[in-house]
């Protein structure tokens, strides 16, 4: 059954009963596609090709339910995860790209959430990344198709082994947050090691760091504050977590931003630790993680230097 629908305001184009369909479903969640007959028709001709895929996952574009057009293109994303990678498809105008992203390319998964914001990124060993928009509503799908990611590229057997020592403190139950996300890891994670974490804090200030006279003084009147990061180790990878930016604040605004960053093992290059004096004089400890083309920063109240032993 085809049906006629005005797109965008310009001539009647004829819509096909899938498209209905496609267009009835439609909405901000990541869906994966499960047969052709739910492949936007924009990729339909990648199908094939793809069908064999461990998992396939479609991106919707960002547009409201109420301005979107039966008929149109929804979707613009499509992610595609086999044994040995990655393919990315983007519509681009009426042409679909396509990036081919084996798993000895990647240094890094990354995925952040802020309220309904989301972002999936990889960090490539050239030094670039790839970023997509999601919405939060579907962060469950993201991290099945993360998880699959990171566990095929285990399966493989290549890069760093990690023999992580268990280091302590813990998050308490005054960082909900972190601790579930601790939680979620070890249950996703057998033999997961937290080797440093920072619990949100105030930094004090030192008279006798920083800044100098009145620029000195007005700075020390600042309160500096970190927000919450984590670093662990799995067998085969590195996982950093942090919550706002990752960097001091002087604002006391609640954040509600965090990132999940899986480090993978063959691309580890070295981490290392160095001061940092901030304009009131404070002190802070930068654990720096770097991979192959990337660089990662975790910020510490106090010297997270015993980590490094298990790296």
């Amino acid at each position: 059954m085809k049906t006629a629908s005005k797109y965008m305001g310009g001539e009647p184009t004829v819509v096909t009963e899938r498209q209905r369909t496609e267009y009835d479903r439609f909405g901000p969640w990541t869906l994966p596609v499960k047969g052709p007959e739910e492949m936007p028709p924009r990729f339909d001709s990648y199908y094939e090709e793809l069908k064999d895929s461990s998992l396939i996952i479609k991106l919707p574009r960002d547009v409201e339910r109420r301005n979107a057009l039966s008929g149109s293109d929804l979707y613009e994303d499509i992610l595609a995860v086999g044994n040995g990678g990655i393919v990315y498809l983007r519509l681009k105008g009426n042409d679909v790209c396509r990036s081919d992203i084996a798993f000895g390319k990647i240094a890094a998964v990354s995925r952040v959430l802020e309220l309904l914001s989301g972002k999936l990124r990889f960090d490539l060993v050239d030094g670039s990344a790839i970023s997509l928009s999601f919405n939060a509503v579907s962060a469950h799908v993201i991290d099945d198709f993360v998880a699959l990611v990171r566990r095929l590229y285990a399966a493989q057997g290549k890069g760093r082994i990690f023999t992580a020592v268990e280091r302590g403190p813990e998050p308490t139950e005054e960082d909900t947050l972190f601790l579930n996300l601790l939680h979620d890891l070890r249950s996703g994670q057998e033999g997961l090691a937290l080797l440093a974490y920072q619990a949100p804090c105030v930094l004090a200030s030192r008279k006798e760091g920083g800044r100098r006279g009145l620029a000195g003084f007005a700075a020390r009147l600042l309160r500096w504050r970190l927000d919450s990061s984590l670093l662990a180790a799995g067998h085969s990878e590195l996982i950093v977590l942090f919550s706002g930016s990752g960097a001091p604040r002087i604002r006391r605004s609640k954040g509600y931003r965090y990132e999940a960053i899986y480090i993978l093992g063959a691309a580890f290059l070295a981490a290392a630790v160095a001061p940092r004096v901030l304009a009131n004089g404070a002190i802070l400890y930068v654990l720096r993680v770097s991979s192959t083309g990337h660089d990662y920063d975790l910020m510490f109240e106090r010297d997270p230097s015993a980590a490094l032993s298990s790296l």
